[in-house]
């Protein structure tokens, strides 16, 4: 599967690196990245997703967020993205296509 765009995802103090990461994607492998709150991505940007559409997720720090983070997850799931996910003790894969 080849893809164009992808959404980086965080919120708190893990913002900045998400929009970080968006720069390296743009730098580095010349993608169409965005980087966006976790809240936000519940409103627009999430209507724009499809089947295999990639998001990476970096896990907020923040115990506060844990359940939008969650409720987030689980909507992109439900409409079948490709969903990286990561913290600072690892990382995993969910594909849901």
């Amino acid at each position: 599967m080849e893809w164009r765009d992808l959404y980086v995802v965080s919120s708190g103090i893990n913002y900045p690196t998400a929009l970080e990461a968006t720069l390296k994607f743009k730098e580095a492998a010349i993608y169409h990245a965005e980087g966006v709150q976790l809240g936000e991505l519940r409103h627009d940007p999430m209507v724009l997703l499809w089947r295999g559409y990639p998001l990476l997720f970096i896990k907020p720090v923040e115990e506060s967020v844990e359940e939008l983070y969650r409720r987030v997850v689980e909507e992109a799931l439900s409409r079948r993205a490709y969903i990286v996910h990561g913290n600072k003790w690892s990382y995993w894969l969910w594909r849901s296509c």
